[in-house]
């Protein structure tokens, strides 16, 4: 008799090796300290990092929905800024 196969553990295992090497990366580029001053645009974010233009978003949004970051878009260009917990 087989089990049922529950492919939650590895969903939650990948998910949590994302989560990790997301935050890794920005903790390498020092992402958070360049952000504890100001909010930056993420071309102002792309110069200060030397990070591919494709990547820079990628980052960012990434960060933005785990909560790290967060984007203010209120005005005409998006600025990002570290979170209430990466401040």
């Amino acid at each position: 008799m087989s089990e049922q196969v529950n492919p939650a553990n590895v969903t939650q295992s990948r998910s949590g090796f994302e989560t990790s090497k997301t935050l890794l990366t920005a903790i390498k580029f020092d992402l958070f300290t360049v952000l504890s001053n100001n909010a930056l645009t993420g071309d102002e974010i792309k110069s200060r990092l030397t990070l591919h233009e494709n990547a820079v978003y990628d980052l960012l949004e990434t960060l933005v929905s785990l909560k790290f970051l967060k984007r203010d878009d209120d005005g005409e260009i998006e600025k990002y800024c570290n979170s209430d917990e990466t401040d």
